[in-house]
């Protein structure tokens, strides 16, 4: 009979997961290890996976990768490797693509400092982050908005009549929506106010 008990459940699970992070975490040291060719064929789908892996520390580990591998293999690198799934997962729409929605608006923060200008207007302002700066759900509608910020501060100085006319609109139209309507006083006895929306 053996003396050794397997770990608890919750253990392992936990022990997998320090596993995984430690993959992403190693993706950037095999990309300049291995070169553009190998990683593609053995390990970008690993780091496109982890992208929309349902534990948020892996999603933000994969885009922290984003910038390392912008460096290791060029932004053309990103734009046709990893940009379409990032644009993809912005166009998903009902409760379950939350989670898309929301990584490819983070990704987009990451990406602005790393693309060349045309792409972060063309592509990340103008394709992902301003529709979803109209999304029924707040906590997108705030996503957008910081990656808006950080679009901005990439084209500052290269396209600022793009930030007036594109950017500045839909920050002004996010601060009107998530502003919080005053508070009604209610006395005991009166009718209570309406409750809030969640959106």
């Amino acid at each position: 009979m053996s003396l050794h008990r397997a770990p608890p459940p919750r253990r392992r699970a936990a022990r997998r997961l320090q596993v995984r992070l430690a993959v992403v975490d190693t993706l950037p040291a095999y990309a300049k290890a291995l070169g553009m060719d190998v990683f593609n064929a053995k390990l970008k789908d690993v780091q496109a996976r982890a992208l929309a892996d349902s534990v948020a520390h892996i999603r933000e580990r994969a885009i922290a990768n984003l910038g390392a591998l912008a460096t290791e293999f060029g932004d053309q690198w990103l734009r046709e490797q990893i940009l379409p799934a990032v644009l993809e997962g912005s166009k998903q729409s009902g409760p379950a693509s939350y989670l898309g929605r929301m990584t490819s608006l983070q990704a987009c923060g990451s990406l602005a400092g790393v693309m060349p200008a045309s792409v972060v207007s063309e592509t990340l302002v103008t394709q992902i982050a301003v529709p979803l700066s109209r999304d029924r759900v707040a906590n997108v509608r705030i996503a957008a908005a910081d990656a808006l910020a950080q679009c901005a501060r990439k084209l500052e100085k290269e396209d600022p009549a793009f930030i007036k006319d594109q950017i500045r609109p839909a920050l002004v139209d996010l601060s009107k929506v998530c502003a919080r309507p005053p508070l009604r006083r209610w006395t005991p006895g009166g009718r209570p106010p309406p409750p809030s929306s969640p959106y």
